[in-house]
């Protein structure tokens, strides 16, 4: 009979760095042209992107691309009907057009050097929005 971990105690071998506070956790390893990503949701539940501005994200220090429905690459269409809607869940291909179609839905991405960067040039892309 083979025999099981499950239910046993496991030493962990970095448990004594980890209660000290000095284990190296993934994100503090610095790995060669590393980019972060944030994203920007919408704020509204259901209607459409009238006005983008992102053009102080984009001069934002460290900000390598904001992607927006503007300039993000084509995606294959989902497969569901997006005429009555979606939620959260639904196949849905995101920042693909001006259309929200949910609360907290993507409408943006900033990527920067920094993760410090990215979270501060996502604070400065700017939608309005229609609600029809």
């Amino acid at each position: 009979m083979s025999e099981t971990v499950i239910g046993q105690p496991v030493d962990r071998v970095d448990g004594r760095l980890k209660v000290r506070g000095k284990a190296t956790y993934a994100a503090e390893f610095k790995l060669p042209n590393l980019a972060y990503a944030v994203i920007v949701s919408s704020t509204i539940s259901k209607g459409k992107i009238t006005e983008l501005d992102a053009v102080a994200a984009e001069q934002s220090p460290g900000v390598l691309a904001v992607l927006t429905h503007k300039n993000a690459p084509t995606l294959k269409a989902p497969k569901a009907d997006k005429a009555n809607g979606a939620m959260p869940g639904d196949e849905f291909a995101a920042l693909q057009s001006a259309e929200i179609y949910y609360d907290g839905q993507f409408v943006a991405v900033v990527v920067a050097e920094t993760f410090e960067q990215a979270v501060r040039a996502s604070e400065l892309v700017k939608m309005k929005y229609s609600d029809a």
